[in-house]
């Protein structure tokens, strides 16, 4: 199966069940997903016990089922009680209150029409389980399980994301099944509640609706969707309302100037990307990224070796993290097969698990341009790609008709002194350009940190510290040693250098770091209106000595 779907999950009863038939269309349509690769989970209310006795053989059409409602999992001959049983507990209770009602491993299950009396027994004995109602059925189910909780652990079990995850159903317990995947969808026959909160509703009723809508264009990939609730936040238009950019299937052009601030807001793209559950795989060509790597579920990676594919696989599924490929200190004869490598590994992870969501391309017109090593990829993957560069005139003519969203930052020195921060020009298909004040970001934004801190910059980028007759003290080749300078050379030859402004030129000239340069300069300025303030006191300190040893008047005072 193409495309980003890469599980599915449905409901038994009224949604490919009904009146105890399962209905062959939606199995034969689950049948053709499973065997094109795409893993199949039944969430059901029932038990298993229950399933085998009305079903028997249903529980082996699945990779994962889902019973009691959450409550319960089964992968292959494994079992697990997602939840304490209620049982034990609450039977007792509900028997001498002459409610009927059936025990499950761990949920127990009655009639809706008992809602009131149930409620009155948990209330007397202090329980606090809560209520779902399923139809025409109630269950009372632990405090903090759901389907949506359920199918999260099958989909942690299967090693695959929510969000390459469709999901089916019909009734009350269904809402959070819908609301846990990608994309949620009510079949035609769902109660009222359940249409207004899905994504999508099928257009016919139970298994033909779900057999019709696994077999169209949506998880085939012909058919992107970009849903308003997976929407990310970015920032406020400047006049009025939250900028938002899609959470997935799509792609995105952050172009601009060196200097300007791209690679801050791509990753502040990132960060919201991954906050929200989306895995991403940054090529960081600079180092500008790694400072994702204070966030809890972002690994670094250096880009010595080829690219580690049992590593990144398991990093992406298993430990549920996004990596940042920090390719630096790689030599530049090196880069190329290095990319086309990676091209590969993530064009056969995306087709086994949908994963990465998200592949942001740094510099990208090296490797994006017309014979680039990720240009095919670009090219047959699609969607999901951040590509980054200040030459988008460079990149391959037909990248460009993919793009659905270009973002132009626009951070001056003076708004980041004033507090207003950095902000960005966001164009969207049909729509005229609009100014978005950025969102603050979460990870420190650390710039070309390898290319500035450890590698040699040409001679004519490197600063020389002189004294006072214009001689070289010291040349700093690289920011490391312009560090280690600034800490050692005489005091005199520091100020000499700051009263001038030296400094914050050398950032913005040399590095074209502007954010940097402005810090500096306020500290520039500062210590010039010290020096000014000092020099002030000490003039009149010195006019005050002499006039108190001193009489200039025409009579002495003593």
């Amino acid at each position: 199966m193409a495309g980003t779907v890469r599980a599915i999950a449905v409901d038994l009863d009224g949604t490919i069940a009904q009146h105890n038939r399962v209905s062959e269309a939606a199995l034969g349509a689950l049948s053709e997903a499973r065997g094109d690769g795409a893993a199949t989970l039944l969430v059901t209310g029932r038990t298993l016990a229950g399933l085998d006795a009305q079903f028997p053989g249903l529980r082996e059409s699945f990779d994962v089922v889902v019973a009691e409602n959450g409550a319960v999992m089964q992968r292959g001959n494994d079992i697990r009680d997602l939840a304490d049983p209620l049982g034990r507990v609450l039977s007792h209770h509900l028997t001498t209150a002459g409610i009927d009602h059936v025990v499950g491993r761990v949920i127990v299950a009655c009639s809706a029409e008992d809602d009131h009396r149930v409620q009155v027994v948990l209330a007397e004995r202090g329980l606090d389980p809560h209520l779902v109602r399923n139809r025409t059925e109630l269950m009372i189910i632990p405090a903090g399980i759901s389907k949506g909780t359920g199918l999260l652990v099958g989909l942690h079990e299967l090693g695959l994301s929510r969000h390459n995850t469709i999901a089916f159903g019909d009734a009350e317990n269904d809402l959070s099944l819908l609301h846990a995947a990608e994309i949620g969808v009510a079949v035609a026959n769902a109660l009222p509640s359940v249409k207004a909160a899905a994504d999508l509703v099928t257009d016919a009723p139970n298994g033909d609706g779900v057999a019709a809508l696994l077999r169209g264009p949506i998880t085939r990939g012909l058919r992107p969707l970009n849903l308003e609730r997976h929407r990310i936040r970015i920032g406020d238009f400047t006049t009025g309302g939250e900028a938002t950019v899609p959470g997935a299937q799509a792609n995105v052009l952050i172009k601009g100037e060196s200097g300007t601030g791209k690679s801050y807001l791509a990753g502040l793209l990132v960060e919201r990307w991954i906050s929200a559950g989306y895995r991403a795989v940054v090529v960081d060509m600079e180092g500008d990224y790694v400072g994702l790597g204070q966030l809890s579920d972002v690994v670094v990676l250096n880009g010595r070796n080829s690219p580690p594919s049992r590593e990144l696989s398991a990093l992406l599924r298993r430990a549920g993290a996004s990596v940042v490929l920090d390719l630096s200190d790689m030599p530049r004869d090196a880069v190329d097969g290095y990319l086309r490598e990676l091209a590969t590994l993530v064009r056969e992870e995306r087709a086994a698990w949908g994963m990465p969501h998200w592949l942001l391309v740094d510099e990208a017109h090296d490797s994006l341009g017309s014979h680039g090593a990720l240009a095919d990829l670009v090219r047959a993957s699609g969607l999901g790609h951040c590509i980054v560069t200040y030459r988008p005139d460079a990149l391959d003519r037909a990248i460009f008709a993919a793009i659905d969203i270009t973002l132009t930052p626009c951070r001056s020195p003076a708004a980041l002194r004033d507090g207003q921060g950095p902000c960005a020009i966001l164009v969207e298909p049909g729509e005229e350009e609009r100014r978005v004040r950025l969102d603050h970001r979460r990870t420190r934004h650390v710039r070309h940190w390898h290319k500035y801190t450890a590698e040699v910059l040409p001679q004519d980028h490197w600063f020389d510290f002189r004294s006072s007759t214009g001689d070289v003290v010291a040349s700093a080749r690289n920011v490391a040693e312009f560090v280690t300078l600034l800490r050692s050379v005489d005091p005199h030859v520091v100020a000499a250098h700051l009263n001038r402004g030296d400094l914050s030129q050398w950032l913005l000239g040399s590095l074209g770091d502007r954010a940097l340069a402005s810090v500096v300069a306020a500290a520039e300025q500062d210590l010039l209106a010290a020096h000014a303030v000092a020099i002030d006191r000490a003039r009149n300190a010195v006019i005050d000595a002499i006039e108190r040893f001193y009489w200039f008047g025409e009579e002495h005072p003593g």
